[in-house]
């Protein structure tokens, strides 16, 4: 039933909203892996990490996935939903193994609806495979120290070495694991012989990531270095508050609680979860980039711990009723004796799971409808791919959202934003940081701007006029500069949890209106000078920086000389006619539907 109820929160309605930033490199490269598509999907990504966290492992399992059923949104989530219901069933077995069946069954239960776990079992990133494969290696951890048995300690490095190549940030088991053997003095029972065999099989499981490593050496000190500078400027409870909002207080109240109990009553398998949730804590709090999924690692020793702590009161609810056992003597029935300590103790113990499983489903339901961070994107690559295939766009980045429109549409796209991180651009090339993005719209490369907002930002149906952060108050200045129209919007429209009918403006896409901020001209008298000046000599006007694909006006005074179409650049180059008599000093004036007006005077003409 546990494993029912963690399918059905990570695998219901799982493709609805189209895939992120991460999420589209990810399956790139997957799709680049399983030679799907692979030349057009080439030029937009590189098989290797940018920031170097991982070494494809998880991308290769997606690989096999699209061979066999196709690239779609819900393939590209499956491994990593998969991964996350397995890992529910592993804390039930690490659980068993290190407490007993009762808090395995509690531990699994709690993560089978924890929201934090829920919402990245969901997305198509690196952290459920991992973390499998993390939760993995601690229960092969558990079952070395129980029995001794040096099998235990070669499975262990077997999976520590696999869970490292699907995020390098697995390494966090080694320590875990000399921690937890010292301090129960594990290492006397372990002989030099495992010791080296381990090493050895450790090495065999990296082999792959460390084929790649030496065969793009070059390029991953490049990533690495670019990468490791990064700092977030995030407060000190980022991660707390992050755990609130996806997982709530309850969840956080019970692993307390759970903690206290593990602190007071300390067994052996009470200090490999206190280690392992010490260790991840320690080192993500410390390090100095953040991200809201890093802390996955630490969640199955959270809830084996709160499990742990309610495993025992929730046994005493056995003895709160009395029930009918036999004799073995006689075969009698009797009727055990219950003391009142046990029915509040096991009452209570009940109604505190009850309610923390119900604010726990309740808020991983409201993460699940409500949290759409990326939603429309796809449907704005749907959209330029249908009406402009070949156009660039350009679009709000923090490191991937241009990723997207490539992976969904083909379509060259580029970052907005600044970040400490290599961009891929069209094509293969890499660069550090982001490309300017005057130059991009400037020389045409970048046509459209895509503009897309956080589910509760904006106003009405224009959220342009409602900029949340100060990425996009900039990128909302970069769409006025150039005089962008409005072409698509895509509304979010989903039915809330609580019956209400949402229906927002998340994703706007604009077309660039003209290529230089500030207008251009040149005026010169063709075919004379100011001795021949008169109504037969015309004058050429060159032009730019105007409406794209619209019209210019001449004029003198009041009086209109000539209309001149602009061409995709908003440039143009047209002899105008000029009316008898034209003194050099006055000046002709140039404007568009724009508003762009330039007046400009006459070169080549000698003053009288």
């Amino acid at each position: 039933m546990i494993i029912i109820v963690a399918s059905f929160l990570r695998f219901w309605n799982i493709a609805d909203v189209g895939l992120g930033g991460d999420e589209a490199v990810y399956a790139g490269q997957a799709r680049i892996l399983a030679g799907d598509n692979e030349e057009e999907m080439s030029r937009f990504f590189v098989l290797i990490s940018r920031g170097s966290t991982n070494f494809l492992f998880h991308q290769g399992l997606q690989a096999i996935v699209y061979a066999l059923l196709g690239f779609s949104d819900f393939t590209t989530r499956l491994v990593s939903a998969t991964f996350s219901v397995l890992t529910v069933g592993l804390v039930f077995l690490l659980g068993r193994e290190v407490y007993g069946r009762s808090a395995g069954l509690l531990g699994a239960f709690l993560l089978a609806i924890n929201g934090y776990a829920v919402a990245l079992g969901r997305m198509a990133l690196l952290d459920s495979t991992m973390v499998f494969f993390f939760t993995l290696s601690m229960l092969f951890l558990a079952k070395w120290i129980k029995s001794g048995e040096p099998k235990w300690g070669y499975l262990l490095a077997a999976g520590t070495g696999v869970a490292i190549m699907a995020k390098v940030v697995s390494f966090l088991v080694i320590p875990i694991a000399i921690i937890t053997m010292l301090i129960l003095r594990q290492f006397r029972h372990v002989s030099i012989r495992t010791v080296m065999i381990s090493a050895l099989v450790f090495a065999a499981s990296l082999s792959p990531a460390i084929l790649q490593l030496a065969s793009n050496y070059d390029v991953f000190v490049d990533f690495f270095s670019e990468g490791a500078s990064r700092t977030i400027n995030v407060p000190e409870t980022y991660y707390l508050d992050k755990l609130i909002e996806f997982a709530g207080i309850s969840f956080l109240a019970l692993t307390i609680f759970g903690i206290a109990v593990a602190l007071i009553f300390r067994e052996k398998g009470d200090v490999q979860c206190l280690v392992w949730l010490a260790v991840v804590l320690i080192f993500f709090q410390l390090h100095p980039i953040k991200g809201w999924n890093y802390l996955l690692p630490l969640v199955p020793a959270a809830t084996l711990l709160a499990g742990r702590g309610i495993a025992p009161a929730v046994m005493l609810f056995k003895r709160a009723f009395p029930f009918n056992n036999y004799n073995n003597n006689n075969n009698q029935k009797y009727r055990k004796p219950v003391l009142f300590r046990d029915i509040v103790v096991g009452a209570s113990a009940v109604l505190l799971l009850a309610v923390t499983s119900y604010l726990q489903i309740y808020g991983t339901l409201d993460n699940i409808i409500y949290d759409r961070p990326f939603a429309g994107l796809r449907e704005a690559a749907y959209w330029l791919e249908e009406n402009d295939p070949d156009a660039g766009a350009m679009t709000i980045s923090h490191g991937s959202a241009q990723y997207v429109l490539s992976l969904y549409a083909g379509i060259d796209a580029y970052p907005f934003g600044s970040y400490d991180l290599h961009t891929v651009l069209p094509g293969g090339a890499t660069i550090a940081g982001t490309p300017p993005p005057d130059p991009l719209i400037q020389n045409g490369t970048v046509t459209y701007l895509v503009y897309y907002v956080s589910p509760k930002g904006g106003v009405g149906d224009d959220p342009i006029h409602n900029p949340d952060t100060p990425t996009e108050a900039q990128f909302v200045k970069l769409i006025r500069k150039y005089q962008s129209q409005l072409r698509y919007v895509f509304h979010d429209s989903f039915t809330g949890l609580n019956g209400t009918e949402v229906h927002n403006p998340r994703v706007l896409i604009y077309e660039v209106g003209k290529r230089l901020p500030e207008p251009y001209l040149e005026a010169r008298l063709e075919g004379g000078n100011s001795s021949n000046f008169n109504a037969s000599s015309p004058v050429r006007i060159t032009g730019s920086g105007f409406l794209i694909d619209s019209y210019v006006n001449v004029y003198h005074g009041r009086n209109l000389l000539q209309k001149i179409p602009t061409d995709q650049a908003g440039s143009f180059d047209a002899l105008v006619r000029v009316p008898s008599g034209l003194l050099c000093q006055e000046r002709l004036v140039v404007f568009d539907e724009g508003g762009n007006r330039l007046p400009v005077r006459l070169e080549g003409c000698m003053e009288r």
